[in-house]
This record gives C-alpha cells, structure tokens and sequence, in this order.
C-alpha cells in the first residue's frame, strides 16, 4: 500500500505557494489513500499545509491589528 503521507516535493510547493500567494490564498494539498480489507475498500484521507495556512493567516491578522486596520 502506498505511504499516506505527502512527498517531499509537494510538501515543498505547498510552503512556497502558501509563503508567495496573497494573504487571503491558503493552500492545503490533500491525498487519499485506498485501504482494502476484503471487498471493503475505504479512502484514508490525509492533509499538509492547513497548519501553515493558519498560521499565515494569524501572522496577517496579528500584522493589520497592529498598523490599525480592521478587517470589515
């Protein structure tokens, strides 16, 4: 069965395009797994990138507070 986690190089464009998009992109790459048991077959979803999406997010909102923006 294949690895449930994202390789190197996807896991690298997520980071780059999350650290050059605009401040409202967020970038989550997603992967599914099928797990067979049988006849039963089941997709493992698995996902890398919504950490650093947050984190972009609260790094832009701690930023516009700070210069005295409010977000409407």
């Amino acid at each position: 069965m294949p690895s449930t986690r994202s390789t190197p190089d996807l896991r690298r464009l997520v980071e780059y395009l999350n650290q050059i998009t605009h401040d409202e992109v967020q970038v989550t790459a997603l992967q599914l797994t099928c797990a067979r048991h049988g006849d039963l077959e089941n997709l493992i979803p698995s996902t890398y990138g919504g950490e650093i999406a947050a984190a972009k997010a609260l790094t832009t909102a701690r930023s516009r507070q700070s210069n005295g923006i409010v977000p409407s």
